[in-house]
């Protein structure tokens, strides 16, 4: 269903209510390993090992030509220039699962709170990260209805920050997700190994998830748990640092079928990032059955704030062919 967007942002996309697709399980609490909130996802650090550079350079999952021109085009949702040449959006797939935060917590998403989830927006006593639902008189409009996903940080920690709800799912692959995020955050104050992340997927193996999750580090954008270990790049050059401040939006197609598996993600329409994912050999399985977006970072960082949109997962009946074209989930 088609749905009314802020004033001043970019319009034809789908309005933000959340859809629950038979696909999932709210009420499934348990998980592999204990690990119940995908707790190793972001930090690239143990799954797979640092040097291993995988077949980046080789053959890819349908051996398209993987190249990106073009110039910037200015079709950011903010007006400005997006990350480099729009190589052309289609609508791909069936949508069979959606969230825009409109129904609440848990909605839409596992029934589970790991202490993190606010309901009024204050920091829940005892912790420096928190995560909510915001409404149109926060401070970052929605894109999409009268709600939208705040993730924030106001101190560093010992361990991870993780604010964020969970998805339990069970979609075959090929999928493709389309999300939106709007970061704040002061590189400056960030290290060079500090990490915020945007997104982890994976798939729901009975003894470890074989999962692989995309965040900024160093200010550039990265993959984590892939082959190569931080992706491969093949944006515009030299690649520009995330951008801040803005809407940003992305589309992610995962394909677990075949071979090591494989990622590939477009920004703002421009593919930027793409990957093998190696640990589907030990821990095989085509489905994508876990998933998270938001506010989930290295302990040292101390401070940020990171909104979420329009989030929507849509099957595909086959792999893709052409991969400079945006697969859009809509």
């Amino acid at each position: 269903m088609v749905g009314m967007i802020r004033p001043g942002v970019i319009a034809g996309l789908v309005l933000g209510l959340g859809i629950f697709a038979g696909g999932c399980n709210k009420g499934e609490i348990g998980a592999p390993g204990g690990d119940l909130d995908l707790a190793d996802g972001g930090d690239g650090g143990d799954l797979l090992p640092s040097g291993d550079d995988g077949s980046a350079n080789g053959d890819w999952a349908d051996g398209a030509d993987d190249g990106v021109d073009g110039l910037g085009d200015g079709d950011a949702p903010d007006g400005g220039d997006d990350v480099g040449g729009d190589t052309g959006v289609t609508s791909a797939g069936t949508l069979v699962w959606h969230s825009g935060f409109e129904t609440g917590f848990p909605g839409e998403w596992l029934d589970y709170d790991s202490g993190s989830w606010s309901a009024d927006g204050s920091m829940p006593a005892g912790r420096v990260s928190a995560w909510t639902i915001d409404g149109l008189d926060g401070s970052v409009p929605p894109l999409f209805g009268d709600h939208v996903y705040k993730g924030w940080i106001i101190g560093s920690a010992a361990e991870s920050h993780r604010a964020y709800p969970v998805l339990h799912c069970d979609f075959p692959t090929p999928v493709s997700n389309t999300f939106w995020v709007y970061l704040e955050a002061d590189y400056a104050q960030m290290s060079s190994s500090a990490w915020i992340h945007f997104a982890t997927w994976g798939n729901g193996h009975p003894d470890k998830w074989a999962l692989h999750t995309m965040s900024v580090r160093d200010s550039k954008l990265e993959f984590a748990h892939v082959s190569p270990s931080s992706g491969e790049y093949i944006g515009p050059t030299p690649q520009p640092d995330f951008p801040r401040d803005r809407w940003v939006r992305f589309t992610a197609y995962l394909e677990y079928g075949v071979g090591n598996g494989f990622v590939q993600v477009w920004q703002d329409g421009v593919a930027v990032m793409r990957a093998e994912i190696p640990s589907l050999a030990t821990y095989p399985g085509t489905h994508l059955q876990r998933a998270h977006w938001g506010m989930y970072a290295s302990g040292d960082v101390a401070q940020g704030v990171q909104y979420n949109d329009g989030i929507k997962i849509c099957t595909l009946d086959e792999p893709l062919v052409d991969l400079t074209t945006e697969p859009l989930c809509d």
